[in-house]
């Protein structure tokens, strides 16, 4: 991962920006310099929806139908650790 993603990935992760934020944000600056890459907000789509259960989602009725609440719950508790080290502190990431 490049610096730029990480860097602005710690700064979604610290201000609980808003997946819709997120998708909505202008990847250039003033002088078409790239402040972050598609892959960092692809990261942070996976880790938003990855990091709690959420009602009507395909991916997670899939991974449930795959390895029950207990691969879900991994798979949570995975998410919230790299966001935690990315500087999140709290109970809810959102």
């Amino acid at each position: 991962m490049l610096m730029k993603d990480r860097i602005a990935l710690e700064t979604w992760v610290r201000a609980r920006a808003s997946l819709g934020s997120v998708l909505d944000a202008d990847r250039y600056g003033l002088v078409d310099n790239e402040r972050f890459t598609a892959r960092a907000v692809r990261f942070y789509e996976t880790l938003w929806r990855g990091s709690a259960w959420h009602f009507e989602c395909p991916r997670q009725d899939r991974m449930y139908a795959w390895g029950g609440a207990t691969a879900i719950n991994r798979r949570i508790l995975r998410c919230q650790k790299i966001l935690r080290a990315l500087g999140w502190r709290g109970a809810d990431p959102r």
